[in-house]
């Protein structure tokens, strides 16, 4: 359990700990689950601008008490993608 969680980790934060992200860079986090509340506290800390991207209505609290800046809601239909941002 806990190497799939590293691994898991690591596939989400490495890419954002290796670029050496500049202070202000624009950062999209999809998916606000365990990991993706990680990512937003771990590129907060590194001067980002977080976008938090989610489905789940319930996701939006959570996004802003862990410091995201702005927020979009994804609603997936059949037949096209549809994003709302607000």
């Amino acid at each position: 359990m806990w190497l799939l969680y590293y691994v898991l980790v690591s596939l989400d934060l490495k890419p954002l700990m290796s670029a050496d992200v500049p202070k202000g860079t624009k950062v999209d986090v999809l998916g606000i689950g365990g990991i993706g509340h990680m990512t937003i506290l771990f590129a907060k800390a590194m001067g980002a601008e977080v976008y938090a991207i989610y489905r789940d209505h319930s996701k939006e609290e959570v996004s802003k008490k862990l410091g995201a800046d702005h927020l979009l809601q994804l609603l997936v239909k059949v037949s096209n993608i549809n994003i709302l941002i607000r």
